[in-house]
């Protein structure tokens, strides 16, 4: 389901359900426009944590020498911000970059 869509049943369910019924059809352009920019806003500063939290992981282990290419691109796929947190541990507790792709082996 498509954004507007998603933002339009909801909207539309809160008419039907009498929640803040007169609001909803007066406002509902606004409050569709709001809801939208809202859930972009949100969802860029997600993606913006989880781009800073791939920069820390890898600024890490630019440290322990030259990070193999595939190594960043896995590490920059990632977009589970839970994940990239346990591999910035392993970066900081890392002896070298190969030690520290053992470790993601073992964390998979």
């Amino acid at each position: 389901m498509e954004l507007k869509e998603a933002i339009d049943n909801a909207i539309n369910d809160c008419i039907k359900a009498n929640i803040l019924r007169e609001f909803f059809i007066e406002r509902r352009d606004e409050v569709s426009r709001m809801t939208e920019l809202d859930f972009t806003w949100e969802k860029q500063e997600e993606l913006n944590r989880i781009e800073h939290k791939a920069d820390a992981v890898c600024e890490l282990l630019e440290d322990l020498g030259e990070i193999p290419q595939e190594l960043q691109d896995e590490i920059y796929a990632e977009r589970d911000l839970e994940v990239l947190s346990k591999m910035l541990k392993l970066a900081a507790k890392a002896k070298s970059i190969e030690d520290f792709q053992a470790k993601l082996e073992e964390m998979k």
